[in-house]
């Protein structure tokens, strides 16, 4: 754990780096800002020993023991780690069909975050954006689509609590998204910024 001293140095900031390996310029701005982590994208990965590579890297970078290192594995569309060299989770939607009851569905969640979670651990991987706790709404971007465990707030919570306990029984932080909520949004965000126009009491309901 950091102490006092070091907890002073370094950045409370998440970074991301350009490609598969570390530059030499990189490198040297990762260890004058001491990150407090990193997160992983698409370009940052090819194999699972040039990612192991690149998180070492960034950990001796980052220049103390504690460094997070963030990705999205969400399952389904969001995978940043995909087949040949990981195996491919089902988005969350998909639970509630192959499931005979909610029970069964929860254990389903559970497991598939547990097992996600053992795959990035063995990568050098402590973080999870994930669970999303999104809740969709009749006529509103698919942005969201599949990616939630369900249409109503009691599901979803449920459901997302499962996969935070799997994720943290495999041990690997969960980070749940999004807040306020995405399910309302007219736009995709990653394209375009996005109006929520309900009131509050509508968004504590939903």
């Amino acid at each position: 754990m950091l102490n006092i001293k070091q907890k002073a140095k370094v950045s409370a900031a998440i970074y991301g780096c350009a490609g598969l390996e570390l530059t030499a310029a990189e490198q040297a701005f990762f260890a004058a800002k001491k990150p407090l982590g990193f997160i992983l994208f698409k370009r940052n990965i090819d194999t699972p020993e040039q990612v192991r590579a690149l998180i070492n890297a960034l950990k001796a970078a980052a220049g103390h023991p504690d460094v997070l290192i963030l990705v999205d594995q969400e399952g389904g569309r969001v995978q940043r780690f995909k087949a040949p060299h990981w195996p491919s989770y089902p988005p969350a939607a998909a639970y509630e069909a192959v499931a005979n009851s909610p029970f069964e569905q929860r254990e389903y969640v559970r497991m598939g975050a547990q097992l996600m979670a053992h795959d990035l651990r063995a990568l050098g991987v402590n973080v999870d954006c994930a669970p999303v706790l999104d809740v969709p709404q009749a006529g509103t971007h698919d942005v969201v689509g599949d990616r939630a465990y369900g249409l109503t707030a009691e599901t979803v919570a449920v459901m997302g609590r499962a996969a935070a306990e799997g994720f943290l029984a495999g041990g690997v932080l969960p980070v749940i998204k999004h807040a306020p909520g995405h399910g309302r949004a007219q736009v995709d965000s990653h394209h375009e910024l996005p109006v929520v126009k309900a009131r509050r009491d509508e968004l504590e309901k939903v």
